[in-house]
């Protein structure tokens, strides 16, 4: 009866998990170029209790490989990289990728600093006509003239931008946006403020066959329905394995103070 309570356990410190992931993605459902998190369930440590072993002379052995599991655990914790919904803006430094890429953004305090990237296109001029997200940091962009990456200074002048990332002052051609994508996503993690920050060893390629929108921003690809009916699936899960331990203590309660005192 003790594993019950611990796999019931286990059980709602997994739902907890989902729930928490579920109440974040309802709370960035309007956050722009936000990626939802989601929550795999392991149901035990090894992928099988047992494996059929073909000896090879007509005998099949049984071969133990791990200890059973007390039930569900919290896995892996991926975000769902899918493209949101677009909506259109009109503002010329609203920007939004098409398929994949992410800008690439440096700190204004220090603009040698590891960069970061998000999917988030809002981007404004400072004081000093430097194209800026919300938090101030540069959006990165190549040069056309000198070749040299950095921040994109427009001024004043009239901006537009190409499906290539081609920044565009009063007619002139005058930066390349940087967009860059990974090799493998599962070596990027989320930093807050929507920016994505790589691990020890990121493979960093220049994004391909870049489609760049202006005047258009990338909304949440948060399903609200969907998050709202996980919750309500998760609360009565979790309600279920509140029961099955309350049942349990029962149990065990009647074991200890009424079997015992039978004579």
């Amino acid at each position: 009866m003790l594993r019950g309570i611990y796999t019931a356990a286990a059980g709602m410190k997994n739902i907890q998990a989902k729930q928490d992931a579920s109440a974040n993605n309802m709370a960035n459902s309007t956050t722009i170029g936000y990626k939802q998190d989601k929550v795999v369930s392991e149901s035990f440590s090894q992928v099988m209790l047992q494996t059929v072993q073909d000896t090879g002379n007509g005998i099949l052995e049984r071969k133990d490989i791990g200890p059973l599991s007390l039930g569900v655990h919290k896995g892996e914790v991926y975000t769902d990289f899918s493209q949101g919904n677009f909506m259109e803006t009109g503002n010329p430094l609203d920007l939004a990728i098409v398929g994949q890429g992410f800008f690439e953004v440096r700190s204004y305090d220090d603009i040698n600093e590891t960069a970061r990237y998000t999917r988030d296109g809002s981007f404004i001029l400072d004081a000093e006509g430097r194209i800026v997200n919300l938090d101030g940091e540069f959006l990165m962009a190549e040069d056309l003239e000198t070749g040299e990456t950095g921040p994109a200074v427009v001024g004043s002048g009239q901006v537009t931008v190409n499906d290539s990332g081609i920044i565009t002052v009063d007619n002139v051609d005058r930066y390349r946006i940087i967009t860059v994508d990974f090799v493998d996503y599962n070596n990027i993690a989320k930093a807050g403020n929507n920016l994505i920050i790589t691990g020890d060893e990121p493979v960093i390629a220049e994004a391909q066959n870049i489609d760049i929108r202006q005047g258009i921003l990338e909304q949440s690809n948060v399903d609200l329905t969907s998050e709202m009916t996980n919750m309500i699936v998760n609360i009565r899960s979790f309600q279920a394995n509140q029961r099955v331990i309350a049942s349990i203590d029962e149990t065990l309660n009647k074991s200890v103070n009424e079997v015992g005192a039978l004579k």
